[in-house]
């Protein structure tokens, strides 16, 4: 917590003059909540995926244009040369790594093991990676309909390094069930602070605080940190960038009071 010379809290009075009503709950989003509420409907709206799976597929479509061009070569040669094929030349003239001069070439070696040797490894990666994210799937979904909720962001425009070279945004975040100013004055309160002691010690504690609270990129923790000021269901997230939609929020599978966020698929209405 941040104070000023006369011991009240730094940005306060700007946040009182932005206190939140106390109107009816009223659930924004109840078209994406009733698919939520269904486990094919949760799958299907959800990215599960990561740029992993996206590199693994990309190196796999290479190695499959590769394995495509080798025995395209391979039959064109036969086709020039007025050969009969058979199985056991065009797979001694498939693997042939020798180049005009009779020598081992590394390159002809390469290009012709490394997709037969690539290809099923991905494969089988895949598969796994498949299978143990059905799995991974199923026990999301029953996390979020025990404790899970959708989610508005709204960005407070204070900075925070992330890592040695990131520079992410502080996020509040609340349940779409809750009243529609409260997440302004919550991102008025951390944005005051800022803005009233931007190089002060006690500003870097508070952010430093509000850091530590935030966890990780992909989740969001309690935002009050003793905070009078702050609304009551409000949540605190750093992220390196938001889409503007909101996202799905599961508790964690250790009970620690924060949720993992899901980032929503584009195609999915939020109406």
């Amino acid at each position: 917590m941040s104070y000023s010379m006369d011991g009240t809290p730094i940005g306060y009075a700007s946040a009182q003059r932005a206190q939140p009503t106390t109107a009816q709950p009223q659930d924004r989003y109840p078209q994406l909540n009733q698919i939520l509420h269904s486990q094919e409907g949760f799958r299907r709206s959800i990215r599960f995926t990561g740029g992993a799976d996206k590199v693994l597929s990309f190196v796999l479509a290479v190695a499959l244009i590769a394995l495509a061009y080798n025995v395209l070569t391979a039959s064109q040669s036969f086709s020039r040369n007025h050969l009969t094929v058979t199985l056991q030349h065009f797979w001694w003239l498939f693997t042939s790594t020798t180049d005009t001069t009779n020598n081992f070439s590394p390159l002809l070696w390469a290009m012709v093991y490394v997709p037969l040797i690539a290809i099923p490894v991905l494969v089988i990666v895949l598969i796994v990676k498949r299978v143990t994210l059905a799995g991974s799937i199923a026990k999301v979904y029953d996390r979020f309909m025990q404790g899970g909720c959708v989610m508005d962001l709204l960005p407070t425009g204070v900075k925070w390094r992330i890592g040695n070279n990131q520079q992410g945004q502080f996020y509040v975040a609340g349940p779409s069930t809750l009243p529609s100013d409260w997440l302004p004055a919550a991102a008025q309160r951390i944005a005051a602070v800022a803005a009233n002691d931007p190089k002060g010690k006690q500003t870097k504690e508070y952010l430093k605080g509000l850091a530590k609270a935030a966890g990780t990129v992909s989740t969001v923790a309690p935002a009050s940190l003793g905070d009078p000021s702050l609304p009551q269901g409000i949540y605190l997230a750093l992220l390196l960038g938001h889409d503007g939609r909101p996202r799905i929020a599961v508790p964690d599978a250790k009970g620690t009071g924060r949720f993992n966020l899901h980032a929503l698929k584009k195609d999915v209405p939020i109406a």
